[in-house]
């Protein structure tokens, strides 16, 4: 029923993407959907955003990218999120855009995408929070505190831009707090 209707919602005013999607348990019912959800992307030229499956995250990254490719989707134009040390090179090394949702006393925390940030620089990373369970963190500065150490590892604080996930919208706000 939702793949019935979701296309009427693609064109509306201020959508900017969709996502997240992907898979969980990787089973057939799930990449049905994630391919019918690729094509609606690519027919409308929106971005996408991956959720990474929490299980055998590795080969479940592969495979959503290996996906996105097949149906014709350019990696500049897809954010794959939920990224770890295991995941993240694969998926620069093919052009899609890495994205770390910051869960610090669960998932990855701040040390952790600092020394990630360190080890493949800010070229194609995103950092964000979330707004369904557990602390994610921005509003309690998580956030801010990666920042500063990315500005630390060789990025100039107004190239430092932290894009923070909430509702499934995306906003950008520079290092310096505007919008």
């Amino acid at each position: 029923q939702v793949m019935e209707i979701l296309p009427l919602f693609v064109y509306k005013e201020g959508v900017v993407g969709i996502g997240e999607i992907g898979f969980d348990d990787q089973t057939p019912a799930e990449e049905k959907y994630y391919r019918l959800q690729l094509e609606l992307a690519k027919e409308s030229g929106l971005p996408v955003q991956i959720h990474t499956p929490h299980r055998d995250k590795k080969g479940g990254t592969k495979r959503s990218m290996d996906i996105a490719i097949e149906h014709g989707l350019d990696p500049y134009k897809v954010i794959v999120d939920h990224n770890n040390e295991e995941t993240v090179k694969e998926v620069l090394d093919r052009g899609f855009w890495a994205a770390f949702t910051i869960y610090p006393f669960t998932k990855m925390g701040n040390e952790r995408m600092v020394e990630i940030a360190k080890q493949y620089g800010p070229e194609r990373i995103m950092v964000n929070s979330a707004a369904d369970w557990g602390i994610s963190g921005f509003y309690e500065g998580n956030n801010a505190r990666i920042g500063h150490g990315l500005v630390i590892v060789g990025s100039t604080r107004g190239h430092v831009h932290m894009r923070i996930k909430k509702f499934h919208a995306f906003y950008t706000v520079e290092a310096n707090g505007r919008r």
